[in-house]
């Protein structure tokens, strides 16, 4: 018996690769701890605007230790998104799309942070 079922088919010439999971994850990661960074500090910026009108002393402190705690939260979304986005990178047979561009957002946003971080040490007046 011949395959004569299937003489009218071409098998395809390419197999379909899918996007890798870990790049998927760095890139939502990615995505997540900046919404919480920016979200946050806008929020604290905010309650700085507030705090020059008289707000309450107590309900301000706690909201913006609030703000600082999901801004550290953002922060390590986006140090574990970073090495997800490096495995990623090198997995085989998969498209590593989201991995580079997760990669880059958890990249950014880490070096980004850092970089202000120092800068805002650097450029704080020292007492006389």
């Amino acid at each position: 018996m011949t395959d004569t079922f299937l003489q009218g088919l071409d098998p395809p010439d390419e197999v379909e690769l899918s996007h890798t999971r870990l790049g998927i994850a760095s890139f939502v990661l990615g995505l997540v701890g900046n919404c919480l960074i920016w979200g946050s500090g806008l929020v604290i910026a905010g309650l700085a605007v507030a705090s020059t009108q008289g707000m309450d002393k107590e309900i301000l402190d706690s909201s913006i230790l609030g703000g600082g705690l999901v801004i550290l939260f953002g922060l390590l979304c986006t140090l574990v998104g970073l090495p997800l986005g490096i495995a990623g990178m090198f997995q085989k047979e998969r498209r590593p799309l989201y991995a580079i561009i997760g990669l880059g957002i958890c990249a950014l946003t880490v070096f980004g942070g850092a970089f202000f971080a120092v800068l805002g040490l650097v450029m704080t007046p020292t007492p006389a």
